[in-house]
């Protein structure tokens, strides 16, 4: 019995070589160098032309298998459950009664989770009897004062089943009070409340410069709140590493997973001198990263991510399984612009599907009028069906990360993951980062990258649609 041979895939086409490819771009570029056809990412990382198996990492499948270490291809072996990452909609409307009709909205249309950002008052630990309570009351966050406030926030959500996710800021102890009676009032078992606590005593101290009870008393507060929920709480993560200031800052994808790094690893400390194991801590923790409308340098850096956290938790000696790193994507304030607004729903788009590919398991998109001042429910919709759609239509979810493999993206894959860990053991070698931000390392290193990048936008080098490039001349 004869059999048919397996076609090829182009078959039909004789074969190019890169000596064809080169001959035809020289044509095309007169005598140049190839080298001017290279870009480069705000970190420095040179971005090829022309990537072939010769010059790639991934060509002897270094990533391995998705849910094995080093987790490059994702965290689990698994495809997400029906193809869905997590759609985690973003509650910072002042007036408790506002967020709680603005959550039952998201959650009756297609979001799962809820993420409750507290106001300034409240992140900067300003009682109502403080003279600066007044101004910074309802600023940038929900007005929280007591455990009331955050029942009526929740009131009529089912916590069994949406994910609450708190930004406390400073002040995570108090708010783990208040969520811990609000599940208690509402008759949650401590063995299905889910969600965080949103401790991140570092990224509050990048975000303000200050913390109101000093950054060594903040971390042994974060180790026992950590050691109190992990044997109450077992579905509650109660350390967030954000690395949202550094990235609206202007850093570099590089420096954002070096900062990611060192945070973790002081609160790995923390929680080891609170008298946790080191699987057990690592459990605490997840990570949010921030992704822009470069796709491909974004999956590279969700890819990279994953690779560094396995190595870093390796090294403290976590089990394989402790090593697998929960992320959770938001797509990045400082893309978005006021000017044209509308340009800014392409924005999150291609940043949403830069997450989806790269592996978040839960996603955050901004509405497009973000900096608009109060979003509307135009702007909230359009977020929100941004995931649903390249979830249900598009079925990004499906398959495991469906980049691996190529070429472009192993190499750059690879490229971050080295910068980024030499970032890191230069934060390292500063004292931790606390010490890099307090004696103005980790700033300087951000402030270089933004004025290149603020020079390259004013020159028109980096074009921005709808501002320097395309503008909306008759735009009121």
């Amino acid at each position: 019995m004869t059999t048919e041979a397996e076609p090829t895939l182009a078959g039909e086409f004789p074969p190019a070589t890169e000596e064809q490819w080169l001959a035809l771009v020289d044509k095309v570029l007169r005598g140049a160098p190839l080298a001017k056809l290279e870009s480069h990412t705000p970190s420095g990382v040179t971005v090829s032309p022309l990537y072939t198996a010769l010059n790639s990492p991934g060509s002897n499948d270094e990533a391995g298998f998705p849910g094995q270490a080093p987790f490059i291809r994702g965290s689990s072996p698994s495809p997400r459950t029906d193809g869905a990452w997590a759609v985690r909609a973003r509650i910072g409307a002042a007036n408790p009664v506002t967020a709680q009709q603005l959550a039952l909205r998201e959650l009756a249309r297609g979001s799962t989770e809820l993420q409750i950002r507290f106001d300034a008052a409240f992140r900067q630990g300003t009682s109502p009897d403080q003279a600066s309570f007044n101004e910074l009351a309802g600023v940038d966050g929900v007005l929280i004062t007591s455990t009331q406030d955050l029942l009526t926030a929740l009131e009529g959500v089912y916590l069994d089943l949406a994910a609450v996710h708190l930004q406390p800021g400073g002040a995570f102890v108090l708010a783990s009070q208040m969520m811990l009676e609000v599940w208690a009032q509402t008759g949650i078992d401590p063995m299905d409340a889910s969600g965080g606590i949103g401790a991140d005593p570092i990224g509050e101290l990048a975000a303000r410069g200050h913390l109101t009870q000093g950054i060594d008393s903040a971390l042994a507060e974060l180790g026992s709140l950590a050691m109190q929920l992990s044997a109450t709480h077992p579905k509650v993560r109660t350390v967030s590493v954000d690395t949202a200031a550094y990235v609206e800052a202007g850093c570099s994808e590089t420096v954002e997973l070096a900062a990611m790094l060192s945070t973790a690893a002081a609160y790995l400390r923390a929680m080891s001198a609170a008298g946790m194991t080191v699987d057990a801590a690592c459990a605490q923790i997840e990570v949010t990263l921030s992704v822009d409308a470069d796709v491909f340098t974004g999956i590279a850096k969700l890819r990279a991510a994953r690779r560094l956290w396995a190595e870093m938790t390796a090294a403290c000696g976590a089990s394989e399984s402790a090593q697998a790193l929960q992320l959770h994507v938001r797509t990045a304030e400082r893309m978005m612009t006021q000017r044209d607004p509308w340009v800014n729903l392409l924005r999150v788009t291609t940043a949403t599907f830069a997450a989806g590919l790269g592996g978040a398991a839960s996603v955050t998109t901004l509405p497009f009028d973000v900096e608009s001042g109060e979003t509307e429910e135009l702007g909230q919709r359009m977020a929100r069906n941004t995931q649903i759609l390249l979830q249900e239509e598009s079925n990004l979810g499906r398959v495991i990360d469906p980049t691996g493999g190529s070429w472009y993206v192993e190499s750059l894959t690879d490229e971050i993951a080295v910068a980024a860990w030499k970032k890191f053991g230069e934060l390292e070698a500063a004292g931790s980062l606390p010490a890099a931000l307090i004696d103005g390392t980790l700033p300087d290193w951000i402030a270089v990258t933004c004025s290149e990048r603020q020079l390259l936008v004013a020159t028109r080098l980096e074009p921005i649609t709808g501002v320097t490039e395309f503008p909306d001349i008759y735009e009121t």
